[in-house]
Order: structure tokens, then sequence, then C-alpha cells
């Protein structure tokens, strides 16, 4: 199994901490600095072969001074090119083109993957959120959110810089191989100029006594089935079918 521990984050969730601003979205000098904090969280675990697939600022929190962001909630976390066939993981509001509409099958193979830039539009969405104070895709039901996102065009307000801007068109781009790379974003002058990107992910190997570094890497393989049964809220008995696959349960 995989286990995740974790400091104790003792501020707000990062959508609660934009509410407290003047309409509901941060300063670019705030946002700036709490997105690299986000953003060396997400290098770091796609070097380690990671993908959170769920990120949104309901999922990050924030340290009770509000200078440090951590990206916490890693249930829906996968390695790259694994997917469970008809099983959707993510938040609608925050997830891929290739999330929503299936995910695209790779060059090679012409299977089904999973791959970084899936995290990397969910945070451009997340940041899209950070500085303007509304989602770039707004829909009443699933269907037309779908659509929304299919054609990728979105509006931001007068009021977000051209540095903002252009951070998030990086990453908000419909096809997968055409968004910004995690380490392509940690190299963009506007960011590099906030000295909030931790340093590279090696450094953080230091952390690791001789005997973590031995540990075995979890068996990922394509998971296994297993049933169970749970009692619902009427006393009735019903088969809940999961995959546990390297430490995560998948409810189907």
């Amino acid at each position: 199994a995989t286990y995740i521990i974790m400091d104790v984050i003792d501020g707000p969730e990062l959508t609660d901490f934009i509410h407290r601003h003047p309409g509901h979205r941060l300063p670019p000098k705030t946002a700036r600095q709490l997105f690299c904090h986000i953003l060396s969280g997400l290098r770091h675990a796609h070097s380690r072969g990671f993908l959170h697939c769920d990120v949104k600022p309901d999922n990050i929190r924030l340290y009770a001074n509000c200078e440090t962001a951590v990206l916490t909630d890693w249930g829906f976390a996968r390695q790259p090119g694994t997917r469970t066939e008809n099983y959707m993981c993510g938040t609608p509001a925050y997830a891929s083109p290739e999330q929503l509409t299936g995910y695209s099958p790779d060059s090679v193979t012409g299977r089904h993957r999973m791959c970084p830039a899936t995290d990397v539009w969910s945070l451009g969405v997340t940041y899209f959120e950070m500085v303007s104070g509304t989602l770039p895709f707004q829909a009443e039901d699933i269907h037309t959110l779908i659509r929304l996102v299919a054609a990728s065009q979105y509006t931001l307000p007068d009021h977000v810089e051209s540095d903002d801007a252009a951070l998030i068109d990086l990453m908000l781009r419909l096809l997968p191989h055409d968004r910004a790379t995690v380490g392509e974003l940690c190299e963009l002058p506007v960011l590099v100029a906030t000295n909030a990107i931790t340093a590279d992910c090696d450094t953080y190997k230091v952390a690791l006594s001789s005997e973590d570094d031995k540990l075995p890497q979890p068996d990922m393989g394509e998971g296994r089935w297993y049933r169970t049964t749970f009692q619902t809220s009427k006393g009735t008995k019903k088969l809940l079918w999961y995959l546990f696959y390297g430490g995560f349960c998948a409810p189907a």
C-alpha cells in the first residue's frame, strides 16, 4: 500500500483565502507566490512518477500566516499512463478536456493514457480563479461544461495583468502536448522573480535516510478489482465494486 505523510496545515483552504479579498481575487504578487508553492509541489510529485489529478483551490491549504500554500488531498493520485476505463477522477469545473471527454490515446500505442498535462490544465483553471475571481468555464450542467471546455474559449477580465494572462494561456491549451510542462513553467521569468519556487526535486532526497531510499516502490500494475457490501441509510445492503490501485481505492 501507499502511505502519505504530511505536515499539519493550520491555515485556511485557498478557496476561503481567495474569498476574503475584494472581488474574490488575490493581488498579483500574492497569487504568484502561492502559485509557485503549488507548482513546486507538483514538480516534486511528477518527478516521483505521480499525478495529482484533482488540483483545485479546495485541495490547497495555507499555513496560518497565509504565506505558504500546500497541495493536499491526494486521493485521486495516479501514475502517468494509468487509467481505469469508464472512471472519471477529478472535479468537472477544473478537469482537463481529456478528463471530461475520455483520455486522448498516445501517439505510439493508441492506448488511453494520463499525463502530467492534466495537472497543468487544472493548475491553469486554479490560477485563473486566483487572479480573476471567477472560473474560465461555467455551466449549469456537465454537458454544457464539456462543450465549453472542448471549445477552449474563455475571457479574462480586464484587470488581469498581461503576465498572468500569458501564464494562463500556457496552461489552458486544448491539446495536452501544447501545454507548458511544470518544468517550463518553473523557468518563466515572471515566476522566477518571486523567489518562491523551491529547489530542484533532487534536494528532497536529503530528507530521506539511507533506509528510506531502499523502500520498495509500489506495484501499480493494472490494479485489482475487489468487491464488498455496504449498508445504506435504509438498512439495505448493496454490492460495492472497487479498484485497489497502489494504495488508492476508486469506487465504481
